[in-house]
């Protein structure tokens, strides 16, 4: 019945917990309390019905409350492992037709929506930056909730999208079969270019997290700040990239105000380089760290950089 239910699996989750906690509750009072209300009520001075029902409605809930403080841990930790997210029907091309090329390329959009917003969250992952932390409309911050699931693995989550990417080219040459209009070829070759680019984007940062998580775990102020400096940029980046979707402004005055925020980005994300680079150059300076690891930072830092530029140039 709880998988039936519509809206985001936090929601699921908090019915669930609040279902159960009153059930075991009531299970109590009515084993536990109910033989002692004639007592209770006697005892207090009760003689009023509804008073004597208010009371123990709000002793036995008291009570449940006392004796669930110790568990609210292990209890907290079981209800998140309900309705992770894994369970949401995620979109699908197989078996879908291609002789309806209008329909086709809505559920090809539908899929690469479903990339981007996988793609997302690896990145912030990969850096501990939960959707919450990002100043977006709640639509967005939930639809990134939705896809977070903990305990889903950089390299599992890559795979997720490298297995959507494939099916997504798979069913693209299927349509490409089909009676197609200029602007719908040009669709389809945007998609999959995009589809190209998020993919490589994700094992960039796959392929660096050891790198990252090693400069996360430095005693060396200088590289947790660098590593502040990844981190920082990849939280600005994702919420004006994710800003870019919300832009409700007419047709041709978003076209333009897209184009100026993609020359943003991508002059910000040069600006990044250059800075890490210096970063880097100074620490070198210092002699803190030894040869290969300045190597490791500086690939770091073009990693990034490259990881971010593909993703602009192709969204």
């Amino acid at each position: 019945m709880y998988k039936r239910q519509g809206g985001h699996y936090v929601k699921r989750q908090l019915a669930l917990a609040h279902v159960i906690f009153n059930l075991f509750v009531e299970i109590g009072a009515f084993f536990l309390l109910l033989p002692m209300l004639p007592w209770a009520v006697a005892a207090f001075g009760l003689s009023d019905p509804l008073y004597s029902l208010v009371a123990f409605h709000s002793v036995f809930n008291l009570i449940g409350l006392t004796v669930f403080i110790p568990l609210l841990r292990p209890y907290s930790a079981w209800i998140g492992r309900r309705f992770d997210g894994r369970d949401v029907a995620q979109p699908s091309l197989l078996g879908l037709p291609v002789d309806v090329p209008d329909a086709a390329l809505l559920a090809t959009a539908r899929l690469l929506k479903k990339m981007r917003t996988d793609a997302a969250v690896l990145s912030l992952q990969t850096f501990n930056i939960k959707a919450r932390e990002l100043q977006l409309p709640t639509p967005i911050i939930e639809e990134l909730q939705g896809a977070e699931t903990p305990q889903l693995s950089l390299e599992n989550r890559y795979q997720a999208i490298k297995h959507m990417e494939s099916e997504l080219l798979a069913f693209s040459m299927d349509l490409q079969a089909q009676p197609l209009t200029p602007q719908q070829v040009a669709l389809l070759s945007r998609q999959g270019a995009e589809a190209r680019a998020i993919v490589y984007s994700s094992k960039t940062l796959k392929d660096i997290r050891h790198n990252l998580l090693s400069m996360r775990e430095s005693v060396l102020p200088a590289v947790k700040d660098l590593y502040q400096q990844h981190r920082s940029h990849v939280q600005r980046f994702y919420q004006q990239l994710l800003e870019r979707s919300t832009n409700a402004q007419p047709e041709v005055t978003r076209a333009a105000a897209d184009e100026d925020s993609l020359l943003a980005m991508l002059a910000d994300n040069e600006a990044q380089l250059q800075a890490t680079n210096a970063a880097v150059r100074d620490i070198a300076a210092r002699d803190l760290i030894t040869g290969s690891e300045l190597s490791n930072m500086l690939n770091v830092n073009r990693e990034m950089h490259h990881a971010i530029k593909s993703l602009l140039t192709q969204t």
